[in-house]
């Protein structure tokens, strides 16, 4: 317990503790840091998937094949075309939903085409008008930046516009992916963030304490 008095009083004590308090600040600085930009990246990477899904989608369905489709057409040689397509997808790559809608030229977009197996979407049903849903339906692709959640779950989702072969847009593709997904992701990068800043903050202690001890041998040494 002297010692460690000792330790705690010797002249270099306080510049140790400020430095110390210093290298938390810092830590915790770089850890907020690390966080907000292991967040970004995984995002940039979704919406680099999801938009690349949307558009290679979109290219390879034929815009005769989704214009003005009708509840009629289930069923129908243009509308399996479609569903074919999307269900490639589906199956192949790693995304909760993909599906077509249409052109929204009533100002409300509506489900046409969804190739899920289990809970389908229902010919018509309204969805959720977005920013990025607006932006396909304008011509250009784009993913939701903030999350969206409906009867399904809560995800993150991607659209891109169909063309016929005149340039118009007459469907939009749409991609889902689901919010608990990225959840693994980001843990073992949280983790990995600790780990790294708890270690910078074991080195820094473990060093000051040395300092310390020096700093008091030497000032027994000097009396």
């Amino acid at each position: 317990m002297r010692t460690i008095r000792k330790w705690l009083t010797c002249p270099a004590a306080p510049k140790v503790f400020t430095a110390l308090a210093v290298l938390l600040a810092v830590n915790v600085l770089i850890a907020v840091m690390m966080i907000s930009h292991a967040q970004k990246t995984f995002l940039d990477q979704l919406r680099f998937r999801l938009l690349d899904v949307c558009n290679s989608a979109a290219a390879l369905i034929k815009g005769e094949d989704v214009a003005e489709l009708t509840e009629e057409d289930i069923g129908s040689e243009r509308y399996d075309r479609v569903l074919g397509t999307l269900r490639i997808f589906q199956n192949s790559i790693d995304l909760s939903y993909i599906y077509a809608v249409d052109a929204g030229k009533d100002g409300v977009f509506r489900y046409t085409i969804d190739p899920d197996p289990e809970s389908p979407a229902g010919f018509g049903a309204e969805i959720e008008t977005t920013p990025a849903l607006l932006s396909a339906a304008s011509g250009v692709p784009a993913m939701d930046t903030e999350i969206d959640s409906d009867e399904w779950g809560t995800f993150y989702s991607a659209f891109s516009p169909i063309y016929d072969t005149r340039g118009n847009i007459v469907g939009i593709v749409g991609a889902d992916y689901e919010v608990s997904a990225l959840r693994p992701y980001l843990t073992r990068s949280y983790l990995l963030i600790a780990a790294v800043t708890g270690i910078s903050m074991l080195s820094g202690i473990l060093l000051g304490l040395h300092i310390l001890r020096l700093s008091a041998v030497m000032s027994d040494n000097i009396e």
